[in-house]
């Protein structure tokens, strides 16, 4: 008989039963999802509006900057205003080997940063003295493991210094001097109302960012409309109430 035939079966593996949690009532849940929900939704279009203003803020920045890193400004918006700011990219921020790389094609040096963990050493001074280093190590190898000595190995990364980020905004070419900057500095926003801000329209207007911005009008028709008002809607929603 063939072995293909005589093989033994190996069984399926069942599907373990899906579990299924006890319901309890608990008043509240519905209230706290529908904050979650909102606040998840105002997160997003908060994080769609910030991003849309620092482009903005980057392309008034390289405007005004000339050959000089520029100062932040105030934006200004109805009633509100944001202080505007370009700082330079942190050091906790490391440039990646690709941001190196093209930085040193443009002919900008990113600074190399020395990071080191504490450990007993020898002093710089002594360690290139070979002479010395020899001596010690004849005096220390009948009292210590061979292994007690270690090497540390350097490690280092790649950060923007105010010398890199001077000489981003000093580059002739417009469109390198653009990828430079973005590279080496990261923009900052600080907005807030004005005074005179009407904080009773506060939760009517953010709730209208959220609403769908094509509404269909369903509830009327024109010819209960008064012609001022049909005048102030545009015309792909008057043919929409037409029909």
């Amino acid at each position: 008989m063939s072995l293909f035939k005589k093989a033994a079966v190996v069984p399926a593996k069942t599907p373990a039963a899906k579990k299924t949690k006890q319901e309890v009532s608990l008043s509240g849940i519905q209230q706290l999802s529908e904050i979650k929900a909102m606040m998840a939704s105002l997160a997003a279009v908060a994080a769609t509006l910030e991003g849309e203003i620092k482009e903005n803020g980057f392309a008034e920045f390289l405007k005004m900057s000339g050959s000089v890193r520029p100062e932040s400004f105030k934006g200004v918006d109805g009633f509100a205003t944001c202080s505007v700011e370009m700082r330079k990219r942190g050091t906790n921020s490391a440039l990646n080997l690709d941001e190196v790389e093209l930085l040193e094609k443009m002919g900008l040096l990113p600074f190399k940063q020395v990071v080191t963990t504490e450990m007993f050493g020898i002093n710089p001074k002594y360690a290139g003295d070979d002479a010395l280093m020899e001596k010690v190590s004849a005096a220390l190898e009948s009292i210590v493991p061979e292994d007690f000595i270690v090497l540390q190995e350097g490690v280092s990364k790649f950060v923007v210094d105010d010398t890199l980020c001077d000489a981003a905004f000093q580059m002739k070419n417009a469109d390198d001097r653009a990828i430079a900057v973005r590279m080496v500095t990261t923009m900052a926003l600080k907005p807030k109302l004005n005074a005179d801000y009407p904080m009773e329209n506060l939760q009517a207007n953010v709730c209208a960012y959220l609403a769908p911005e094509d509404e269909e009008i369903t509830e009327a028709s024109v010819d209960t409309l008064t012609a001022e008002a049909v005048a102030m809607i545009p015309a792909t929603k008057k043919a929409k109430v037409a029909a």
